[in-house]
């Protein structure tokens, strides 16, 4: 993720942390089928989503 946005690696360094957390907490959106119901992680876990997903925002459009 940091390599393809050409930090030098003293910066990728300090920020690898904070990078390493954002996409764990992104991970819980990811929709997933249990018992036969498909809705996020956070939704499965606590039956809503979390106060900071109001504050998400599309960035960048990746093209594969």
């Amino acid at each position: 993720m940091m390599k393809h946005a050409n930090m030098s690696e003293s910066i990728r360094y300090l920020l690898s942390n904070e990078a390493f957390m954002t996409v764990t907490l992104l991970d819980g959106f990811v929709i997933a089928e249990i018992n036969g119901r498909k809705a996020t992680r956070y939704a499965h876990w606590d039956n809503q989503i979390p106060k900071f997903a109001s504050h998400l925002r599309t960035w960048a459009k990746q093209e594969y």
